[in-house]
């Protein structure tokens, strides 16, 4: 099932959609989008749709300035100020058993904020800090880890993901999509892709069930 909210961040609101199993689980996955992307893409939708099989609540949104939201897109901090009232939302409305799921800019923004979360999956991670956030400082303290990158990523070098992942606290794992570019725009490869990401949430969820 699918419902549609705004949520509040400080002076802006931001559209989004939350994907909501039928059962009784409380577990929840949210989506950050990169610079240029918005919620409705094909990506997250096709990921909150795998995610809800799988038995997990999706949170998609549109950072400020894109999709449907409200303010300025180039508002990096802004952005970090939206993930973090999306996190407080999806653990008032669900559970504190939290995952992130970024790509690109959105994927530096789920590892900046990954102290947050119970596990993260990273797609072509650029390897930028923003405003006080480090990402030296945040990969001290990371939860479980998995890095995807094409190897013919033409916006994010695949290096720039490999030295995210060799900075990162285990267990963590970086997964290379052979030929896979930047959107990862081979429908083949997408498939993998969220497959990929379903999998390892579901994976560290089940352990975490069985502490």
């Amino acid at each position: 099932m699918q419902i549609r909210a705004w949520i509040v961040s400080g002076d802006t609101k931001l559209s989004a959609v939350i994907h909501k199993v039928e059962s009784e689980s409380k577990k929840v996955v949210i989506a950050f989008h990169g610079f240029e992307s918005f919620k409705d893409s094909p990506k997250y939708i096709m990921m909150g749709e795998g995610f809800e099989k799988a038995g997990f609540n999706f949170i998609r949104f549109d950072f400020r300035g894109c999709g449907e939201s409200e303010g300025d897109k180039y508002d990096l901090e802004g952005r970090i100020q939206d993930a973090l009232n999306v996190i407080n939302f999806a653990k008032s409305e669900f559970s504190d058993e939290v995952y992130f799921v970024g790509s690109s800019l959105g994927g530096t923004i789920a590892i900046l904020l990954s102290e947050m979360s119970k596990g993260v999956v990273a797609l072509c991670p650029p390897f930028v800090n923003i405003g006080k956030r480090k990402i030296e400082e945040s990969l001290k303290k990371n939860p479980p880890l998995l890095i995807i990158h094409g190897d013919k990523d033409e916006t994010v070098p695949i290096d720039e993901g490999r030295k995210i992942y060799d900075m990162a606290n285990r267990p963590k794992e970086f997964f290379v999509v052979q030929g896979g570019d930047h959107r990862f725009s081979n429908p083949e490869h997408l498939k993998l892709v969220i497959e990929k990401t379903v999998s390892f949430i579901a994976s560290i969820s089940d352990k975490n069930l069985n502490k």
